[in-house]
């Protein structure tokens, strides 16, 4: 049934184990999934915002644009 969640297709193990891992969280399947789904997406914004930031500082840096990223007149 948990490779059913989501109706995704899955095997059998890894179905079995997504159950376990949910069960020792204390959650069912469906907000087991959740969690990873939302711990994974904050992980992935805090890399983008680090880049950003490097982006925005190295843009300022070279002068070719301003505090509020305009183009340098």
């Amino acid at each position: 049934m948990g490779n059913q969640q989501l109706n995704a297709r899955v095997p059998d193990a890894i179905a079995e184990a997504a159950r376990a891992a949910a069960a020792d969280a204390g959650v069912n399947l469906g907000e087991y999934l959740t969690r990873l789904i939302d711990a994974d997406t904050r992980g992935r914004r805090a890399v983008f915002d680090s880049v950003f930031d490097q982006f925005v500082q190295d843009a300022k840096a070279s002068g070719a644009f301003d505090d509020d990223l305009l183009p340098a007149a």
